[in-house]
């Protein structure tokens, strides 16, 4: 995959956040925004290592939520100044991983289109794929913060909970859309068929890989 004009304006901000901070809070103080471009270089490379059909569209997408949420709200502060910012990135990471769900089912069952479009399938996993997901991450921060002493949970059940919920809701959009799979009159009901569509032209230049 090529390099995008998203993927040098996110490491042109990465890199021009590494050198303020490394002139402003010293050189551990950057290493944040030194781990925002070694991400943004190293994680197609995991991508390819799994066989994903990362298109450009699922690639725009992961990048710009890693901004979201490492670059914004990690290191210039977001989830201490605004609040809510935690909940809103869950949100949109369910909705995230109900997309790769969907795009996942498609590989897993060696792009054969019988099971991807059986809408009423398609949907119960991409639901319950987020919901694991959502637990998953979970118990990566609770085992974090028991390992390291870190906070991320807040040392609250509430927190917990309210993340997993939201990165349950945010699945939603996408199990509704597949739910009405049969309706296809209107543009954004047209998503699956355009995943499936950008997955297949992505392996034809791979060379059916």
């Amino acid at each position: 995959m090529r390099v995008l004009e998203t993927d040098l304006v996110y490491l042109a901000l990465a890199a021009a956040t590494f050198i303020y901070k490394l002139c402003t809070v010293g050189f551990v103080g950057s290493l944040t925004s030194l781990l925002v471009i070694a991400l943004l270089l190293f994680l197609r490379y995991a991508f390819k290592l799994i066989r994903f059909p990362l298109t450009n569209t699922l690639w725009i997408l992961v990048t710009t939520f890693l901004m979201f949420s490492f670059f914004l709200g990690n290191v210039w502060g977001l989830y201490r100044l605004i609040p809510a910012w935690d909940f809103v990135l869950h949100l949109f990471s369910g909705f995230l991983l109900a997309i790769f769900g969907y795009c996942f089912l498609y590989m897993l069952s060696g792009y054969d289109k019988t099971n991807v479009t059986n809408y009423g399938f398609s949907a119960m996993f991409v639901f319950l794929f987020c919901l694991a997901c959502a637990g998953a991450w979970e118990i990566y921060e609770f085992t974090g913060d028991m390992l390291f002493g870190l906070h991320s949970q807040t040392d609250s059940l509430i927190d917990t909970m309210t993340d997993i919920i939201a990165g349950t809701l945010g699945s939603i959009p996408m199990v509704a859309i597949l739910l009405l799979g049969r309706r296809r009159k209107k543009a954004w009901l047209k998503l699956p068929q355009r995943l499936i569509r950008d997955i297949d032209n992505y392996r034809k230049l791979q060379g059916g890989k």
